[in-house]
């Protein structure tokens, strides 16, 4: 029986990617210029499925109000996705999914990279104003 771990992995390859693990065990590739990673930081629960574009913006204490504004205008305006400040002050978009025991990767995984890569858009287009 394959592994979540496992059936993503291999569909990320028919998309066309070129998914790695990495020394963590979770799976790293690139999309649309943007660095993805899938986490499978719960042993307990495979269905639980973070994936996360990190490292978009680097906050400061000269611009953590407009960062903070920005985030707040990416998780109100987008679906699903959360805008965040990571302990090393680096703005990071995620999408935490709940898997059934039988997901189909095809109609989610594409529209999840795509809300991810649009958010960082977003952000940036905030940011920037």
């Amino acid at each position: 029986m394959t592994t979540v771990k496992e059936e993503v992995f291999e569909y990320l390859k028919t998309m066309g990617l070129m998914p790695k693990y990495d020394e963590s065990g979770d799976i790293r590739f690139m999309y649309q210029m943007c660095s993805i990673a899938i986490l499978f930081t719960d042993k307990k629960d495979e269905q639980y499925l973070p994936i996360v574009l990190s490292g978009i913006f680097q906050v400061d204490e000269n611009n953590r109000f407009d960062v903070l504004e920005a985030c707040h205008a990416v998780m109100t305006r987008m679906k699903i996705v959360k805008c965040l400040i990571s302990g090393s002050n680096k703005v990071y978009l995620s999408a935490e999914l709940l898997l059934d025991k039988t997901p189909n990767y095809e109609d989610i995984l594409p529209r999840i990279l795509r809300a991810l890569v649009a958010s960082r858009t977003k952000f940036i287009e905030e940011i920037t104003k």
